[in-house]
């Protein structure tokens, strides 16, 4: 009798396939010469919550954004030499969540160079970071908000924004890690516990300036079945994938629910990569049944949620 061993690390190749699947899938949706001017919007939109780009740019470029979004993160990882463990496939997968609905490369770069800086200050690897930094995007739409939303000069507005980022980048890793005695863990998505509180100031500063940051509510409609097809297939890839890695079983899935869950808890090393994939598929799945059930549109931000529980 075969003794199957569990992988208790993930893949940079399936990672690739993820994020290349949705931005192969954006050409059954728009023309190229679409996506590229949905990119375009994209990149020079205001981006603040709640901005679809599905509704400004179409699906295809908001699939295509997503997609490159993943590959540049997936690539920076492998550039400093980041172990696939459970928090890496994390971040990306939240990484492109987040670049449906307000994320893009124009407003990440900033944030991440920042985080590159505070590593060079504190004469760390930027491994130590990176991770932390992909999180930090969700800070984004500050950059792009200071950039083009505030009727600045593009020029002023550009610096504005960048120079934004860079703080964002430079004071989130720090400010990270002080936030975790908040919630000693129990909340899942720490970045957003800080980033949240860095907006606020944020936000307070510019209305010492006069200056109001005007909340949208932009969202997508009509694209329930396609987008639903695109999940369930996602779904059916990770379920398979996990059964293959974890001998054609759901051996062990019962001791993965029993874990608490409190960061840093890994589900790729405690459990195996097999079984962190079927658990993945399985939340992504119970999300989109509850999106449905509930008669909620799948559009940029709800398809992004699931990404991030999924993540």
């Amino acid at each position: 009798m075969a003794i199957h061993t569990r992988r208790t690390q993930g893949s940079y190749a399936h990672m690739a396939i993820f994020f290349s699947f949705l931005a192969i899938a954006s050409f059954f949706f728009d023309s190229p010469a679409q996506i590229a001017a949905g990119m375009q919007r994209i990149l020079f939109s205001p981006s603040n919550l709640l901005t679809d780009y599905m509704e400004i740019a179409g699906v295809g470029a908001a699939l295509f954004n997503s997609g490159m979004i993943g590959l540049m993160s997936l690539l920076l990882l492998r550039v400093t030499d980041v172990e696939m463990d459970g928090a890496a496939i994390a971040s990306l997968v939240t990484m492109g969540g987040f670049a449906l609905f307000g994320k893009n490369l124009f407003n990440s770069i900033p944030i991440t160079l920042g985080a590159l800086l505070y590593a060079r200050v504190q004469i760390i690897p930027f491994r130590d970071v990176v991770i932390t930094s992909l999180f930090a995007t969700s800070l984004g739409p500050l950059v792009s908000e200071l950039s083009f939303g505030l009727g600045l000069s593009r020029m002023s507005g550009i610096a504005a924004g960048y120079a934004a980022g860079l703080i964002v980048g430079f004071v989130v890793v720090p400010l990270s890690k002080a936030c975790m005695n908040f919630h000693h863990g129990y909340n899942l998505y720490n970045i957003g516990f800080t980033a949240g509180l860095i907006g606020m100031f944020a936000a307070g500063i510019l209305r010492m300036f006069d200056l109001q940051v005007e909340t949208v509510l932009i969202l997508s409609c009509g694209n329930d079945v396609i987008l639903s097809v695109l999940l369930l297939t996602l779904f059916a890839i990770l379920l398979v994938s996990g059964l293959h890695q974890n001998g054609w079983s759901f051996n062990g899935y019962w001791q993965l629910m029993t874990h608490s869950g409190r960061l840093r808890t890994d589900f790729v090393k405690k459990c195996g990569y097999g079984l962190t994939l079927i658990n993945v598929a399985i939340m992504g799945s119970i999300a989109w049944l509850y999106v449905v059930m509930i008669g909620c549109s799948l559009n940029g931000p709800t398809v992004g949620a699931i990404f991030t529980i999924m993540g």
